[in-house]
């Protein structure tokens, strides 16, 4: 996996970075919506397909663009356009009510560079948690307690996903997989453990199955 470009939030009147892709939300809710911007170039240093950029204004997330890339001649610098009418006809810009989570801003300078996602490090983070767009919290942290409260965040989430999963009966369970599957192949920043391949789907959903089994028998904590 190849470090990843970063989506774009203008925070203070700044232009930050964040290591957290919103608009993922909306075009997964409820499965695959069918309303990812394409563009005519698909680069490893960005998976995800596009560059997003929102604002906080008024205490609240707004979507101001999404931008694509349709021409590679002259490099990563040009060939971009904006596909927001693509996403949202007619709307130059939209509140976020889709996205309640946090978003992480790396801050000042990098601790350790890492080829691969958003994993490098910085030396400061700000966390901005939002709820159905709003902005409800900030929090700063330096880089050993964002470490610590990632590694609890990764925990909770792991540990609500076994419990969900554990709840699935077999069909649900599939429909689950081979719906991240399908998200994994649009090309999704991270790594899904059950990609299927087109030229082996009985061998694919045999594995699935098998990994189900798994997955029943597993205990929840």
């Amino acid at each position: 996996m190849t470090a990843q470009c970063t989506d774009v939030l203008i925070y203070n009147g700044e232009r930050c970075r964040m290591h957290t892709n919103p608009l993922e939300d909306y075009i997964y809710q409820d499965g695959y919506s069918g309303k990812c911007p394409y563009g005519e170039v698909q680069l490893s240093a960005c998976w995800r397909g596009y560059v997003a950029t929102f604002e906080i204004k008024d205490d609240q997330l707004f979507l101001n663009d999404i931008q694509v890339q349709d021409d590679w001649d002259d490099g990563w610098s040009n060939g971009w356009r904006s596909a927001m009418n693509d996403v949202f006809p007619g709307q130059d810009t939209v509140k976020a009510e889709w996205f309640s989570d946090i978003l992480v801003l790396p801050r000042d300078e990098v601790v350790q560079f890492v080829h691969m996602g958003y994993a490098t490090t910085y030396e400061r983070y700000t966390i901005l948690k939002i709820e159905k767009g709003n902005l409800i919290g900030t929090t700063e942290m330096p880089l050993g307690e964002y470490m610590t409260f990632e590694e609890k965040r990764e925990h909770d989430y792991w540990l609500s996903e076994r419990k969900r999963m554990s709840a699935m009966t077999e069909q649900e369970w599939l429909e689950d997989m081979f719906s991240r599957a399908r998200r994994w192949r649009r090309s999704r920043s991270d790594v899904l453990d059950f990609p299927i391949r087109k030229e082996d789907p009985i061998e694919r959903l045999e594995e699935v199955e098998r990994e189900y089994a798994l997955t029943k028998s597993a205990k929840v904590l």
